[in-house]
């Protein structure tokens, strides 16, 4: 409709408004209505030919745009379980091995992790998948470090069992954890220690909002506290923690 109506404009200013010698001035109103129909129902006769096809490619281009970082058995298993994904839509693959780059991989291409930010931009990509499952934390650490310039959206996959299963699917996908952040493996806390010192006691957190002071307070809930006081100056911060430790605390009660 605006590329007709500029060229309507242009047609009607030199064939109406100004007239060619020899040609009618209705010939500037009429040409740009006949060329709107004419493209109009060349449009709906692909629709009715295509049907379904047309419709998938439609929704295809209006999914939000994903690349899949690492081009081995999880991320193949992963691309194909988006195949027919009603959210996402997967344009290719990041690698870090140099016999992969610049390949195709089940008609996806195979791009340089260095060419990110580039690809962010011109493909419009908003969200990276990590399929590397078997991948130590320090390594995720580094990886999540060079795409953070980016600035882009990163998700994950569970850990190698799901792979081992052969289950890998879209609700498998999943935010990046307080754990995915460590430059380290988890060291996991002595739970006779935590009872001790929170069961059945009043805990206060200081800056409960945050990301160490709300995984803090998911922690000692999980000890059975008498009370569990939340201090910080970010109310909508501290709005949110509440929130959540309210519906975990319902949860343990079930349990």
């Amino acid at each position: 409709l605006k590329a007709i109506a500029i060229y309507g404009v242009a047609f009607m200013t030199i064939f109406t408004a100004l007239s060619v010698p020899g040609v009618p001035r209705t010939v500037g109103i009429l040409q740009p209505f006949l060329l709107l129909i004419a493209i109009g129902l060349s449009r709906l006769s692909i629709r009715y030919w295509l049907g379904d096809a047309y419709q998938r490619i439609l929704h295809k281009n209006m999914l939000a745009k994903v690349l899949i970082y690492g081009a081995g058995t999880a991320g193949r298993q992963l691309a194909g379980a988006l195949i027919n994904s009603a959210e996402l839509n997967v344009v290719g693959y990041l690698d870090d091995d140099p016999r992969l780059k610049g390949g195709v991989m089940g008609g996806l291409p195979i791009y340089d992790p260095s060419d990110l930010p580039v690809l962010a931009e011109s493909l419009g990509v908003h969200n990276v998948l990590l399929a590397l499952p078997s991948a130590s934390r320090q390594r995720r650490n580094e990886i999540l470090e060079h795409i953070r310039k980016a600035r882009v959206n990163v998700r994950t996959l569970p850990d190698l069992t799901a792979l081992a299963q052969g289950r890998i699917a879209v609700s498998d996908i999943r935010e990046l954890e307080i754990e995915d952040l460590l430059g380290r493996e988890a060291v996991a806390p002595r739970q006779e220690l935590l009872d001790k010192s929170m069961h059945n006691k009043v805990v206060m957190v200081t800056g409960a909002g945050g990301s160490i002071g709300g995984e803090l307070c998911r922690q000692i809930l999980r000890t059975g506290p008498s009370s569990l006081i939340l201090l910080d100056q970010n109310e909508f911060a501290l709005y949110n923690i509440h929130a959540e430790l309210q519906k975990l605390a319902e949860l343990y009660r079930h349990e």
